[in-house]
């Protein structure tokens, strides 16, 4: 069998061609929905005079607080720092070479930045709408596929939060996954350009700088940020009116290594008790809980530190693993002496075996509020903070006391993208996750195969909606052939390709 040319059983064949003789029900019931979606779709204006005004003014905050050109260099390897190996007194070693010059620029440039925003009468009141919720998320053209299957796993965790899409280019905001598809799943498409343009900037966010560049363009007071891939096992509203939120105003979940921040961070933010680097672990930065009316300061620090990541980034991670964003959010509340809390319970690693080794790929991530409350008899609370009653259960699965319940399922590796995932399982012959008995003891359904239902959605009935699927004519019979192979015992809902619009 020649690679990229698959022998599909019979069964599967059959199917493909009766349906493509007549469109079925559920299809019918899917456009009109998509209909009625694109029709409120229409009706969507952004952004707001009143962002493109803060984003003046705050733009010409972030030009005058320019800490220069030049990136901070490494005088030894970047430390490697595995947490569950930690111990109580361990420290990073600093491998940055950092002059007096550079720290000297550094500190003041961070502490006009601090000074403008928090007392210059220049920068308005950051804008949002007051009590609002929602879900924020970022992808490009190529991945609005991957996305539709994370919006779809949200929609069956029974999730009904609105969710702001930020697109790099204004051509994504026409194409129809934007117009029809992504607004049947409560998602709007949002151009992060349409604000950004409005100011000079040095260059473009790009990458990892575009979480929160989006956050703050986003109309949301409590936001939480997801990836693209990545899915919630339950409902995450409930964790807006949990107290660990309401006490903290900043939510965020360890990653598997250390935290391996510079020295020179907590003398450039003039943090005069910098916490232990053995107290938590860094940041895994997939998932963020944030309110804007609490830690409306802390996001525009985090963007700043992204503006100048390559600063700032050095600084926060000494080139370990993972540098980018992660560190930002955590770094701007310590600068800011703001509270915040990040989950104690480690993040899991999933993965599979097979003939080459093993694949690490996803992220488990747990409930806040379970930890929060296993853990808050040795916490000090911030007294300012307002009383909340404690929240519903979202339900993953039995809760254990002991046990904070999964809540986020990072699907880091290998993405839900019909046009890669199909080669993967003819390679690999296996399942990328737990068994299905694994799968329903833990999260109550078998999550592979639930994404695995929306793969074929997107590569059988919109295809032609997303554009990395478009020019691909074949997408179908190799999602439906990876499906056999991992499913040959449970025979899919039939699909068929979809036919060319009139």
């Amino acid at each position: 069998m020649r690679r990229g040319r698959v022998v599909y059983p019979l069964v599967a064949l059959v199917i493909i061609t009766a349906m493509i003789l007549a469109l079925p029900r559920a299809q019918d019931q899917l456009r009109s929905r998509l209909g009625k979606a694109a029709a409120e779709h229409g009706r969507d204006v952004y952004p707001s005079p009143e962002l493109v005004d803060f984003w003046k003014a705050f733009s010409r905050a972030l030009a005058d607080a320019d800490p220069g050109p030049d990136g901070l260099h490494r005088k030894l390897t970047p430390p490697d720092a595995p947490w569950a190996a930690m111990t109580a007194d361990w420290t990073p070693p600093d491998v940055l070479e950092v002059s007096y010059e550079q720290l000297s620029g550094l500190q003041a440039s961070h502490a006009g930045f601090v000074r403008d925003m928090l007392s210059s009468p220049r920068l308005p009141p950051l804008p949002y709408e007051a009590g609002s919720r929602g879900i924020v998320t970022s992808c490009t053209s190529k991945s609005l596929q991957v996305l539709f299957v994370t919006l779809s796993m949200l929609r069956r965790a029974g999730s009904t939060l609105p969710v702001e899409v930020f697109l790099e280019d204004a051509l994504d905001i026409e194409s129809s996954a934007c117009t029809r598809v992504l607004p049947a799943l409560g998602a709007r498409c949002r151009h992060l350009g349409a604000v950004l343009d409005t100011a000079p900037m040095k260059s473009a966010p790009a990458s990892f700088q575009i979480k929160g560049f989006a956050l703050l363009c986003s109309s949301f007071q409590h936001a939480l940020w997801l990836d693209m891939d990545d899915f919630p096992l339950a409902d995450p509203e409930p964790l807006f009116d949990a107290d660990v939120y309401t006490h903290n105003g900043l939510v965020t979940w360890p990653d598997f290594w250390a935290v391996t921040a510079s020295r020179h961070f907590y003398r450039v933010a003039a943090v005069a008790r910098p916490p232990p680097p053995a107290g938590r672990a860094s940041t895994e930065s997939a998932q963020l809980l944030l309110d804007k009316a609490r830690h409306g300061a802390t996001l525009l620090l985090a963007v700043y530190y992204n503006e100048y990541g390559l600063q700032y980034y050095e600084l926060l991670s000494q080139g370990a693993r993972g540098q980018g964003d992660k560190e930002t959010f955590p770094a701007a509340a310590i600068a800011l002496d703001l509270p915040y809390y990040q989950v104690e319970e480690p993040a899991s690693p999933v993965g599979h075996g097979w003939a080459e080794g093993y694949a690490l790929d996803a992220i488990l991530q747990h409930h806040p509020q379970d930890d929060w409350a296993r853990h808050q008899g040795r916490r000090d609370p911030d007294p300012a903070a307002p009383a909340a009653p404690a929240a519903p259960a979202a339900s993953a699965g039995p809760a254990d006391p002991a046990q904070p319940r999964p809540l986020f399922f990072h699907n880091r590796g290998i993405k839900a993208d019909a046009a890669q995932i199909p080669q993967t399982v003819f390679d690999t012959k296996v399942r990328m996750w737990y068994s299905a008995e694994t799968m329903e003891a833990r999260f109550g359904l078998d999550l592979e195969r639930a994404m695995w239902d929306d793969i074929l959605e997107t590569a059988c009935e919109l295809r032609l909606d997303f554009p990395a699927l478009r020019d691909l004519p074949d997408v179908c019979e190799r999602a439906l052939g990876a499906y056999d192979v991992l499913f040959r015992d449970d025979a899919p809902e039939e699909k068929a390709p979809p036919t060319e619009r009139r």
